[in-house]
């Protein structure tokens, strides 16, 4: 996406109709100081944005720099207005219009932010964004890079990259499950995992882009590699067996990370078996199963006595079934003639059914003894059973206490032989030399990496394109593990602790991001030449939950506070510049100095030419002021290359009362088609 042209009517100083068309390569605006050429990188903010960040925060006599947006001068135009116009890939113009009346075209301020910006990986406020780094003012370039101190440095770093805060979660983190704990567990260790590859394939990328045209690392690159393997002779098969051997080191490093962990899980098992704990927890089985044992013989000898009881009891059911209907026959008939019908004797009525109730009631009492004995009994059976279910339980636990050592002691074989595999000769289980050996191997695999990695440089341009696709899934895939970590740690996470981790895991994510930043910014740096002793430039970042970025030159030099004016200067430029081409979800490939050589001398100003001139062949457009005339023909003629795209050199004045106008328009063809033409 690239500008094609800039229009605007009564916008600060230019009160009449202004068009300029932008060319594809570059456009070089020149002009006295008032003559518009900070208004156009004004405009260029303000359609973008709809604001202007120069003097954002100051206020004078009540009033703001949006007071002065539009011309205040006499005689006021009959419209007032800023536009401008992009081109996509496709060549598709896009119109950006805005009146004080706010945003016209596109239709809104969402259609302008998808426009303009990757918005599944863009920031918060992502135009802004890009326009603190696209559009480099001479004021600003200290203050925005240099200057700032090294909280506010990530920050503005963090944004222009694209990455924001994971939000907090103070509100709700008491309210959260335990089940929840374990799906925000589980989603931050695939998460830390997923950004572990990303930051291996930024660092690759960025190793690629800086180093392939070093002939020197990969004449060494590969002396280090046929030392692995001396009877490869081709190039393509020696990178074939350094990526195998390098899957095969990765895989015994992790087989060694991973036993170390079992080893120590043996230990604390076996530690465990040794300890009078473990013996007094056999001797509590122990006597748990003989004392269930004991209840289940009395409970059998109780049941066993009931049993004989009701067995006794039973003979006499016969006797007592016939009594009671003899029973029941006499008190149905009566006294016969006052005689017993039974017995025939002289009895009262009364004493008739006292002697029936009587003896009634002794066979009742029978009755009820046998039921009574009887549920005793069955309930006894029951606890009989019961305990015999128990104690089989003891049992197993006793037995699985019991096997617990021989179990340990057979895994500790195992595990003696799983180290003699990896590390040959070994007879003891030694955590610590596990893991060193698993870093060992892991540094042995990066090393073979980097050497495999520079040895492709010959083709480096297509394994750049193949990593960033990976990349690009990769991060599709972090962006989607990013939002279940967010979400379940929103649901559980409690307190300033677990907000901390969640800070971090942002950071850690950062660092990734900002792997891409280092090479290119000690690039930008070195062709900047601020210092001949001091020909590196670093950045480091510190912090666990608040992050500071800081800028270093030598053995931890501040250059802040090491250099002049002019090379914080050309430093603050390097920075920007390379914020700039790390923003590689902004599809903006203009980049906007408004007259950046002014207080640098003329050997850093030819240094900042020439890397404007390598922005512009890999495709990035510049659109440079400068006051003095003569600087901006040599910037036009150092931005003039061989490609097949154009550029101009326009004239800028100032005419009292009538504002901006704009004077000579140079057109600057490419080399080539100047070749063609002449020849």
């Amino acid at each position: 996406m690239r500008l094609t042209r800039l229009s605007c009517l009564g916008f600060r100083g230019i009160r009449d109709p202004f068009d300029l068309d932008v060319p594809p390569g570059f456009l070089v605006v020149t002009g006295r100081n008032g003559s518009g050429k900070t208004t156009l990188c004004d405009l260029i903010e303000f359609a973008l944005t709809g604001e202007l960040r120069r003097h954002a925060d100051d206020t004078e006599r009540k009033e703001r720099i949006e007071d002065y947006v539009w011309w205040r001068g006499t005689d006021p135009p009959r419209e007032r207005f800023v536009s401008l116009c992009l081109a996509d890939e496709d060549g598709q113009v896009h119109e950006v219009r805005r009146t004080p009346r706010g945003l016209e075209q596109p239709g809104s301020e969402e259609d302008l932010r998808a426009l303009i910006v990757d918005t599944v990986r863009a920031p918060l406020s992502p135009i802004a964004r890009i326009l603190d780094a696209a559009i480099i003012r001479d004021e600003e370039i200290t203050r925005l890079s240099i200057d700032l101190p090294e909280a506010d440095r990530f920050r503005f770093v963090r944004g222009a990259i694209g990455e924001t805060d994971l939000p907090g979660y103070a509100q709700t983190l008491r309210a959260a499950s335990e089940l929840l704990k374990e799906r925000r567990d589980g989603s931050v260790g695939q998460y830390t995992a997923v950004r572990s590859q990303i930051a291996s394939l930024s660092e690759k990328i960025a190793e690629h882009r800086a180093e392939m045209a070093s002939s020197e690392v990969i004449a060494t690159a590969e002396h280090e590699l046929r030392a692995l393997s001396p009877a490869v002779e081709s190039v393509s098969e020696l990178v074939q067996q350094g990526r195998r051997r390098f899957v095969w080191l990765r895989s015994q490093a992790d087989q060694l990370a991973s036993l170390a962990e079992e080893v120590e899980g043996h230990q604390r098992q076996s530690a465990w078996i040794q300890s009078a704990d473990y013996r007094s927890e056999g001797e509590r089985l122990v006597a748990a199963r003989d004392a269930i044992a004991q209840r289940i013989e009395d409970t059998a000898s109780e049941r066993a006595a009931l049993a004989n009881e009701l067995d006794a009891l039973s003979d006499a059911d016969a006797g007592d079934v016939l009594r009671s209907g003899l029973l029941d026959a006499g008190t149905t008939l009566g006294l016969s003639s006052g005689r017993c019908p039974l017995c025939g004797s002289d009895i009262s009525e009364a004493r008739f059914h006292a002697h029936i109730a009587e003896a009634r009631a002794d066979l009742d009492a029978r009755n009820a003894r046998v039921a009574a004995i009887a549920r005793r009994h069955t309930s006894t059976q029951a606890k009989e059973s019961g305990l015999r279910a128990e104690f089989e339980k003891a049992e197993r636990e006793l037995t699985a206490h019991d096997q617990l050592s021989a179990a340990i002691e057979a895994r500790r074989a195992y595990l003696i032989q799983a180290v003699r595999e990896l590390i040959p000769g070994a007879s003891e289980l030694d955590v610590l030399a596990l893991r060193k050996a698993a870093e060992s191997k892991r540094e042995e695999a990066r090393a073979l990496e980097r050497n495999v990695l520079a040895l492709e440089a010959s083709g480096a341009a297509e394994r750049v394109q193949q990593l960033e696709e990976e990349l690009t899934l990769v991060r599709s895939e972090g962006e989607s593990i990013k939002r279940e970590c967010a979400a379940a740690g929103e649901a559980y996470e409690k307190g300033r602790k677990a907000l901390h981790a969640v800070l971090r895991v942002e950071g850690e994510l950062i660092e990734e991001r900002l792997a891409q930043l280092g090479p290119l910014l000690e690039e930008l740096y070195r062709r900047m030449r601020p210092h001949l002793d001091w020909p590196r430039l670093s950045y480091h970042i510190r912090g666990d939950v608040r992050r500071f970025l800081s800028l270093q030159i030598g053995e931890d030099l501040n250059p802040r506070f090491m250099f002049s004016s002019g090379q914080r200067r050309a430093i603050g430029i390097a920075f920007l510049v390379a914020v700039y081409l790390s923003t590689d979800w902004s599809r903006l490939r203009s980049l906007v100095l408004d007259d950046p050589v002014q207080h640098i001398d003329d050997f850093r100003a030819l240094h900042l030419v020439e890397l404007l001139n390598a922005l512009r062949k890999h495709g990035h457009q510049i659109v440079c002021t400068a006051e003095d005339p003569q600087l901006a023909g040599l910037i036009a003629r150092k931005l003039q290359g061989l490609g097949d795209e154009s550029g101009a050199v326009v004239e800028l004045s100032y005419e009292p009362g009538a504002g901006v106008k704009k004077g000579s328009v140079r057109p600057i063809e490419p080399d080539r088609a100047r070749v063609i033409r002449y020849a």
